[in-house]
Order: C-alpha cells, then structure tokens, then sequence
C-alpha cells in the first residue's frame, strides 16, 4: 500500500539487532495531525496444534506406539516425566529434543488428569515436524539457533499474530542470555501461547451472548 500525500511512515531501529534505545519526535504542522501506531491485533490465524491424519507413516508411528506402551500405565497414557523419556527416545537429534525438558512435558499435559493417550502423542509429533520446519525457516544462519528479530515471523508461520507489546513480553520470557532461542524455548511459548488463545475463546464463549 502506498502513502497519502503528505504522509510520512516512521520506522525506529537500532544500529544493531537486540540493541534498546529511544527518540524523540517532535511535529509543528499548522494544521491538526493524525498520528497512530501501526502494529498488528493478537490473533490465531489457524490451530497451532495439528490433529494427526488418519493416514500416517505406519512404520514410525508403531515404533512410537512400542515404546510409548513400554511407558504407559494400564489405561495406556503417560504422565510428564513418562513423556520426557518418550521424547528423548523417539526425537532424531539434541536440537529436536531440547523441546523434552520436564517443563515443556508438563505445559502438553492437557486435562484435569495430568496424563497423555496416545492419539494425544500423535497429534504432538504431528505439530512438533510443523513447528520444527518453522522453526528452521528463520534459522538458516545458523541451525538450531533463532535470534530474537526472528521470532514474530516463526509465530506467525505457526499461526500466531502477535502484537509489538506482546512479542516483547514473550521475548522477555524466553529469550537467552545472548539474545537468541532454541526450538525448546520456541516449542514452550507456542504451548503457552496456544493456552492462552484457548482460555481467550472460552471467555468469549461465556460472556458475549
């Protein structure tokens, strides 16, 4: 989209990526101005949580499906610290499976009980490859590693809309000491976010008649 005539877009930035700084501005015009924000509405634009298709690769899932019996208790689910050790053992690779810490484990426990069914686990592997080839779409420079300048493009990928204000404060959340964060620290906001979108719907479903 262009610019009316006589409009001006301002865009701050810093020499450097992650640096904090100020300005000031300051606007004489003869006539009364419109001045506004431009930043985006918090929104879900499609389910960050996939449901896993009904065709899947029969050879992986009844590998997963071995070990997850071999873990599961007599009503074949699985608690958070079960699902860790699930997750060390059916991920490829470290970069993958820094999404198995204990905290990520208990942020998929979904329910009252706590405990995770299979189909569960299927949908959570289904989301895991998506979030993963979002994930790697802003790493290319350097895999496994997503600098913070990046990471409202990979929410969005997965489906998240995120205004300036809250972007910041899941920056602030999960971002590392210097300045990036792994697929485990982008795998817990997306739980987190997906959480957060659920409770917002439910509210709404409640109070708006």
């Amino acid at each position: 989209s262009q610019l009316e005539q006589g409009g001006y877009l301002i865009v701050p930035t810093t020499f450097e990526p992650g640096q904090e700084s100020g300005f000031t501005l300051r606007v004489f015009s003869r006539k009364p101005l419109k001045l506004k924000l431009i930043d985006s509405v918090p929104m879900l634009l499609k389910p960050a949580v996939v449901t896993a298709p009904l065709l899947l690769d029969g050879k992986s899932f009844s590998q997963y499906e071995a070990v997850f019996l071999q873990l599961a208790d007599e009503h074949r689910s699985v608690n958070a610290f079960e699902l860790q050790e699930l997750l060390d053992a059916c991920l490829p690779n470290d970069y993958i499976k820094s999404c198995a810490s204990l905290e990520v484990c208990r942020q998929i426990q979904n329910g009252c009980t706590g405990r995770l069914k299979f189909s569960d686990f299927k949908d959570l592997m289904c989301s895991l490859k998506n979030w993963q080839t979002a994930f790697k779409n802003q790493t290319k420079e350097k895999t496994g590693i997503l600098k913070a300048e990046r990471f409202r493009d990979a929410l969005l990928e997965v489906g998240f809309q995120m205004s300036s204000d809250v972007l910041t404060t899941l920056i602030l959340r999960y971002m590392r000491k210097d300045g990036t964060l792994r697929f485990g620290d982008f795998v817990s906001a997306i739980l987190h976010l997906s959480v957060a979108f659920r409770k917002y719907h439910l509210y709404q479903l409640v109070n708006i008649r």
